[in-house]
C-alpha cells in the first residue's frame, strides 16, 4: 500500500494548520484558575476603583438646591406673544440699546461744554 505523496503532504498541511490555530488561540483565553495562580494584590480583577467608589457614596446631594424647584413663575400670556411671533418669524426692534465703545454713567449730569477760546 504506497501513499500518494501529493495527499500526504495536504493532510500534514491541515494537521499543522489546525495545531497552529489551536495553540494561537489557546494563548488568548486566561487559564481557568488564572486568577488564584497569577499574584494579584485584587480580590477580583474588576477591582481598583474604590476612591472613585467612595466619592460617589459620600457625595450628599451633587445638584443644587434650585434644582429640585419645580414651580417656575412664567406669564402665559407673555409666552403665547412670543410664540406666535416666532411663529410668524417677526421680531421686535431693541429700545433704549445704544452702540458705543465708552461707558456712560447716566446717574452723573453730563460734564459741561469747555469755554470758547
Amino acid at each position: 500500500m504506497t501513499r500518494d505523496p501529493i495527499i500526504a503532504t495536504m493532510q500534514f498541511a491541515m494537521v499543522a494548520t489546525v495545531a497552529v490555530s489551536m495553540l494561537a488561540l489557546g494563548g488568548c483565553r486566561e487559564r481557568r484558575y488564572g486568577e488564584y495562580l497569577h499574584p494579584r494584590d485584587t480580590i477580583s480583577l474588576s477591582a481598583g476603583d474604590a476612591v472613585a467608589h467612595n466619592k460617589a457614596v459620600h457625595t450628599i446631594d451633587p445638584w443644587p438646591a434650585h434644582s429640585r424647584k419645580t414651580n417656575h413663575p412664567t406669564n402665559g400670556k407673555r409666552m403665547m406673544v412670543g410664540m406666535e411671533r416666532y411663529q410668524k418669524n417677526e421680531s421686535l426692534e431693541p429700545q433704549g440699546m445704544g452702540v458705543s465703545d465708552k461707558f456712560e454713567d447716566e446717574s452723573k449730569p453730563p460734564p459741561a461744554a469747555p469755554p470758547a477760546p
